[in-house]
């Protein structure tokens, strides 16, 4: 099954994992409005890693603004 949104040439990553997509993680801001407490880009990667598989792909959305 295709999933909803991806483009065609993308619909195979499914088949053999999973298919995670993420954004806005702020990688390398040092401070967020409203998180004090917010994870190390350390800590978020550990997180991150700890979910995703040797089959699975990650798309990351960012945003660089200047």
């Amino acid at each position: 099954m295709a999933i909803a949104g991806l483009y065609p040439i993308f619909n195979h990553w499914h088949e053999e994992g999973t298919v995670y997509i993420i954004s806005d993680t702020h990688f390398g801001d040092e401070v967020i409005a409203g998180e004090p407490n917010r994870p190390s880009d350390e800590e978020l990667f550990q997180r991150i890693y700890s979910k995703v598989g040797k089959n699975d792909t990650i798309i990351l959305k960012f945003a660089i603004i200047f």
